[in-house]
């Protein structure tokens, strides 16, 4: 809009939308080109979300809602255009190139001297209810105000991710793109992903790393799971992945649902840690989430999960289909 350069035209926006800047800098423009570029799909998908989290507690929380975990005095992330790394890096990195109205600093000087700045949320003919950075809100009352200022600059600060390493902020950003909320890290935590799990034993069917890139109602670690398909009642696969030390881990796994996938029994070491798991589910591929299979003793070296075709759930499309996306190991 500004593009027209037109007083009246601008004047308009402004009013409506709030404060529009002149224009990115270079620098700026340079360094959200750059990470869009070193941001790519593939670096995404190794993504730790887990991490990403925990970065984000610490980066945004304190002003921003997402999941329904934060503050409520930026923007809520849940429902932006949170998929588009290029929407992200812009609003990170230049906050300022678009201010809302709702989203002006004012500050206010009082009449005893005491300052308060924060986003305006309540106005009526006797006060002004001003939130403030840490998610409480100020009443004052327009009698008491000395000044009023209100600014065009965004009150979220520039350089969010400039200290952060290349792997912190793959890990923000891939974080703040997951369709579903995720647990944070433990710590001592170990993820086994579908790249480390080894398939020792099939007694039918195909097994093979299947890419979940096209499916979009969920996010799968390294954007893949291991995938097992034309499996029939009975038939079992048997998977073996490694464990760096021995004695007692509490051990969770992320499987995969869709309307053609079965029900199964889950054995680890030869102990049942999940008598059935219906991994059915209409309309969409997703993941389970983090499933517990329990506090277990784990060898050092191979391990062995067993996995039981049990039938299938009778809204299912024909199929029996069984799928994992990764292991976590949790040592005790």
């Amino acid at each position: 809009m500004r593009g027209y350069d037109q007083a009246d035209i601008t004047a308009a926006v402004e009013k409506h939308w709030g404060a529009i800047s002149a224009g990115q800098a270079e620098d700026k423009l340079k360094e959200i080109r750059r990470l869009e570029k070193a941001l790519n799909p593939k670096v995404l998908a190794k993504a730790d979300l887990r991490n990403g989290r925990k970065i984000y507690q610490s980066t945004c929380f304190a002003c921003h809602q997402l999941f329904g975990e934060g503050m409520k005095l930026g923007p809520d992330l849940t429902g932006s255009n949170r998929a588009d790394t290029k929407y992200l890096l812009e609003n990170i990195i230049d906050p300022g190139s678009l201010v809302g109205l709702d989203y002006q600093l004012h500050t206010i000087v009082k009449n005893d001297g005491q300052v308060v700045a924060g986003l305006l949320k309540e106005k009526t003919a006797d006060a002004l209810g001003i939130a403030v950075i840490g998610g409480g809100q100020v009443t004052v009352p327009v009698s008491g105000i000395r000044d009023h200022k209100v600014s065009t600059t965004s009150m979220m600060p520039e350089g969010l991710i400039a200290n952060l390493t290349a792997d912190e902020t793959r890990d923000l950003i891939g974080y703040l793109q997951s369709p579903r909320q995720v647990p944070l890290p433990v710590v001592g935590e170990i993820q086994v992903g579908d790249d480390q799990l080894k398939v020792a034993e099939v007694n039918r069917g195909t097994v093979q790393k299947q890419n979940m890139e096209g499916f979009k109602a969920d996010s799968w670690s390294g954007n893949s799971h291991l995938w097992w398909t034309q499996g029939q009642t009975g038939d079992r696969i048997v998977i073996q992945f490694e464990s760096a030390e021995e004695g007692p881990h509490a051990v969770s796994a992320v499987f995969t649902k869709a309307h053609d996938y079965g029900i199964f029994r889950v054995k680890l070491n030869g102990a049942t840690v999940v008598e059935n798991i219906d991994l059915y589910h209409k309309g969409s591929v997703i993941t389970t989430g983090d499933v517990s299979l329990g506090s277990h003793p784990l060898k050092k070296g191979l391990n062995q999960l067993v996995v039981e075709l049990l039938g299938a759930n009778p809204a299912a499309t024909p199929g029996k289909m069984f799928a994992i996306d990764h292991l976590l190991l949790v040592p005790e």
